[in-house]
């Protein structure tokens, strides 16, 4: 849902890339949040058309992270792990995920 009003398109789940356990604040109930990062695909990435709260977009090969991202970054690790994943994921586990989604 979230993908879809972003870049107005649907996107399909690839797999789980992880979660995360964190808060926003002082270490309270309220400011609990737990993230969780998947690794999804879009159908057709030319169709993609950005909300209003966006000025532009591009797409990045992973390769070129270090030079996109400053170090540290959060993103950096994440993008790491679901290359990581994607090299070593079985076909036949890839196929189930998009079938069965989450």
């Amino acid at each position: 849902r979230e993908v879809r009003e972003e870049i107005g398109v649907p996107a399909q789940i690839q797999f789980i890339i992880g979660t995360t356990h964190f808060y926003r604040g002082p270490a309270r109930p309220e400011n609990e949040l737990l993230g969780v990062f998947y690794a999804c695909a879009i159908a057709d990435p030319t169709a993609v058309t950005l909300s209003p709260e966006h000025a532009q977009m591009r797409w990045v090969p992973a390769t070129d992270i270090p030079t996109f991202l400053p170090n540290p970054h959060w993103l950096r690790p994440v993008i790491t792990r679901a290359e990581f994943i994607r090299r070593h994921l079985p076909e036949k586990l890839r196929l189930a995920f998009r079938q069965n989604e989450f």
